[in-house]
């Protein structure tokens, strides 16, 4: 059954429908191409830690944007900027080369949303107050 592109609000008024989250599991290395555009990326599956490198900043327009999120909890899940640029803003440091959930029984249920600014990656963190990210 096709999703349609409007739906009815109170109003009685068509107007555009949320976009579905596009969504894909890596269960081994990866680099992240420019049309991943707008995909969350999980490890769901993995049985060996995996790492994802975000593409290179020159091409992409400001707000491009991926998300990671960690799926397996005997698994490491780390995102890497691409050449290890000191690119990344994130927690405490605006120079880091990656993010990492890494810790033991704290790497399931989290994740990050990066945005590309200029000449850096934003690193939106999504974890629980439990949850260890390791910057490097």
């Amino acid at each position: 059954m096709p999703l349609n592109n409007y739906q009815i609000n109170q109003s009685g008024v068509g107007v555009p429908a949320p976009a579905l989250h596009l969504h894909v599991t890596k269960v081994a290395d990866y680099t992240i191409l420019e049309s991943d555009f707008g995909y969350t990326f999980d490890n769901l599956g993995a049985t060996a830690a995996v790492i994802l490198t975000l593409p290179a900043l020159a091409n992409l327009p400001d707000g491009w944007w991926v998300r990671a999120f960690g799926a397996v909890l005997a698994q490491d899940l780390t995102v890497a900027s691409s050449s290890s640029a000191d690119n990344l803003v994130t927690v405490n440091d605006i120079a880091a080369d990656s993010v990492k959930l890494g810790t033991a029984n704290e790497r399931a249920g989290g994740g990050w949303e990066f945005v590309k600014r200029g000449t850096k990656w934003l690193v939106f963190t999504f974890t629980g107050e439990t949850q260890t990210v390791t910057i490097a």
